[in-house]
């Protein structure tokens, strides 16, 4: 293992008690650690893994939103409040 391996591997750690701890920006900080492995591998296989986590936080980020609008949308429907 290198020493961007180790960095990559921690970075993935810390992003993980990250999704968890509020306090860290979990899924962002995964992410941008496979980004830096691609980048240091510079193979197919490691551009592979990085299309496949970009596919997956851009999925992961559409559900955020989708959830967000429609738990306001319930909010504002049960509290009577017009959102426009």
């Amino acid at each position: 293992m290198t020493g961007i391996d180790v960095l990559v591997a921690v970075s993935i750690a810390v992003g993980l008690v990250g999704v968890v701890v509020p306090l860290l920006p979990g899924a962002l900080l995964v992410w941008s650690a496979i980004v830096v492995w691609g980048f240091s591998v510079g193979t197919a296989t490691g551009w592979a893994v990085v299309g496949v986590a970009t596919a997956l936080r851009a999925v992961g980020v559409s559900m955020l939103l989708e959830l967000t609008s429609a738990m306001l949308a319930a909010a504002v429907w049960i509290i009577g409040v017009s959102a426009t």
